[in-house]
């Protein structure tokens, strides 16, 4: 029997630095970066007129990021953050934004790609509930 998984997507972009303290090279130093973030959320199977509408997931998705990101200097930044503990951050700010709004996705499949300047980064999907923790 095929079985299938259909997913909404919306894609956000945003500006930012990040750095990592141990590294013996220039990633030690705030440096900048362009983030492509990619959300996927799977659909409610045989809800064919979406539970989720785009502009709704993009408002959230783009709420979210400006929650995570540090505003004191000039440029926004995620600390020492790699594109894979953004991804784990932004699945539990979502949670809570969408539980927040009445459409909690406790029990569908997330799937967050970012992109440090749409070159090389990472893809973390999750399903199994807001309120476990990410293994």
């Amino acid at each position: 029997m095929k079985k299938k998984k259909t997913f909404v997507i919306v894609k956000t972009s945003f500006d930012a630095t990040h750095n990592w303290p141990d590294a013996t090279n220039f990633l030690k130093y705030p440096h900048h970066h362009k983030f492509y973030v990619v959300v996927f959320i799977q659909t409610i199977p045989g809800d064919m007129n979406r539970t989720f509408e785009f502009f709704e997931i993009k408002k959230i998705v783009d709420q979210c990021i400006q929650n995570l990101l540090d505003n004191t200097d000039d440029m926004p930044s995620i600390g020492a953050l790699s594109t894979e503990a953004f991804s784990d951050l932004l699945y539990s700010e979502l949670c809570n934004k969408f539980r927040e709004v009445g459409k909690p996705i406790d029990d569908i499949e997330v799937r967050i790609r970012v992109m440090e300047d749409n070159n090389a980064g990472s893809v973390t999907c999750i399903y199994g509930g807001c309120n476990e923790s990410i293994d």
